[in-house]
């Protein structure tokens, strides 16, 4: 019985390890092929790492003398090839880049300008208007000092009593000082921070975060709150300003500088760059941009529109005048009469026809003669009969309102026209990198593999979604 049994048992296990061996194979060839699968799993999520990576530093490499000049962000295909790489790419791969999105198509050109200018068109509007509200003599008193004169004679110990120290407690208040040191400043500190909420402004709405500048991804949301506000509509009134602003920040013109108070102020872009010290072939930028014409001719065209300007200003302001017109009409009776008198009665001029010559020439006059304090850089009176302390303009608030009354197609076209003139290279806003790999067959047939990955420079849209193949 013991002997039976015990063959039994050897027959158990050797069936066993029979039946192993024979599931070895097909154990070990589902092992490998895991074991492969995983691996090309692994270099296809790579591949797309690599992709990623590519796109994002391609985008990185946007033209560095571009930014500089005119505050644009965009990349050229000199620019992609020279810091393209495929080190991190698997062997069996390819990469491609492919730019898109010019920079001299209008939608794209504005995008750009509307990101760029946003904040800063609307902060030197309004500082310009503050200096335009501060030069009115009686908006604010001319001496600033005047306001504190009733505390010029006022006793520093009346206003600041100086404290008188208690001797007596100087032991106990330097180890209460310790004491608040080691206990309660740091949470006392902790506890501001904390309470340092930032508004992180968006299209839809926006989010509120607490924010510790000495924590990194705090850093990070306060640069993306920074971001947003610079957030624009794609469509709205404002692109007519933000396009004029930029037209005066970061172009040439004939006139660059401003008389103002005995000063001269220099015009400047952005980041301090005088307009005067640009090559002499951007010196009729702004005009260029204002009427669609070439150099010279265009600085003309303005002039001209300096003259007819200024002409229908002061005739509109004399008729309206009663004080003029009847210098003019006195004028003019005295003129009639001495025609009169010379001519011994044969020749009658009637004295409203005089008047309305004479009222034309020194609307004639006085209009190229605001034409040549403009060009000098002077400011002028807006109405030329009002007083001493009336609102006064300048060569560039012509040059606004010239470019106000133009299509907001028209002055991208010649931005572009003017930015194209100086770069030369055609430039993108967005790129994308293909990576590729073909169709394998052999024991382990592979098919073929596509992932394209998408970038672009910050537009008034939401930002595409990458796309993957």
């Amino acid at each position: 019985m013991l002997t039976e049994a015990r063959r039994d048992k050897f027959r158990q296990a050797g069936s066993l390890t029979l039946a192993c061996c024979l599931m070895l194979p097909a154990i070990m060839l589902l092992m490998m092929a895991l074991l492969v699968g995983s691996s090309r799993t692994r270099e296809d999520l790579d591949a797309v790492r690599a992709a990623r990576q590519s796109a994002d530093s391609a985008l990185a490499s946007f033209d560095r003398e571009l930014y500089r000049d005119f505050g644009l962000f965009a990349l050229s295909e000199k620019d992609v090839q020279q810091t393209a790489s495929d080190y991190l790419l698997p062997d069996t791969y390819e990469q491609r880049f492919e730019l898109d999105n010019s920079l001299y198509h209008n939608e794209h050109l504005m995008d750009a300008i509307a990101r760029h200018m946003s904040v800063r068109a609307t902060a030197g509007l309004i500082d310009e208007g503050i200096q335009r509200i501060k030069s009115i003599q009686g908006i604010v008193p001319d001496n600033m000092l005047d306001s504190l004169a009733p505390l010029k004679n006022i006793d520093p110990d009346t206003a600041d009593p100086e404290l008188q120290e208690d001797e007596s407690n100087e032991e106990w208040f330097s180890d209460y000082s310790d004491y608040l040191g080691e206990e309660y400043l740091d949470d006392y500190h902790d506890s501001l921070l904390d309470l340092s909420p930032v508004y992180i402004p968006a299209s839809d709405g926006g989010v509120q975060l607490e924010f510790n500048p000495y924590k990194v991804s705090n850093l990070e949301k306060l640069a993306q709150g920074f971001d947003s506000m610079m957030f624009t509509l794609p469509e709205g009134f404002t692109d007519q300003f933000l396009l004029v602003e930029y037209s005066l920040s970061y172009f040439g013109s004939q006139v660059n500088s401003l008389e103002q108070n005995g000063s001269t102020i220099y015009y400047s872009t952005p980041d301090g760059r005088l307009q005067g010290e640009f090559s002499e072939s951007r010196q009729y930028e702004q005009e260029m941009i204002a009427t669609g014409a070439e150099g010279e001719e265009a600085g003309k065209n303005v002039q001209y529109f300096l003259v007819g300007c200024r002409l229908l200003i002061h005739l509109l302001a004399n008729l309206l005048s009663t004080s003029e017109r009847a210098k003019y009409d006195t004028s003019a009776a005295a003129i009639s009469a001495a025609v009169a008198a010379i001519s011994l009665g044969t020749v009658a001029i009637p004295p409203e026809a005089i008047a309305v010559i004479l009222l034309i020439v020194d609307s004639v006059r006085g209009g190229i003669k605001d034409k040549n304090s403009l060009l000098a850089g002077e400011e002028i009176k807006l109405w030329p009969v009002a007083g001493a302390e009336a609102f006064k303009v300048n060569y560039r608030d012509h040059l606004r309102l010239l470019m106000l009354v133009q299509s907001r197609d028209e002055l991208l076209d010649r931005i572009g026209s003017a930015i194209r003139q100086n770069q030369g290279d055609d430039y993108f806003t967005q790129v994308s990198c293909e990576v590729t790999r073909a169709a394998s067959g052999g024991s382990f047939p592979r098919q073929a593999f596509a992932v394209t990955i998408e970038r672009s420079y910050f537009t008034r849209l939401d930002d595409e979604e990458d796309y993957l193949g």
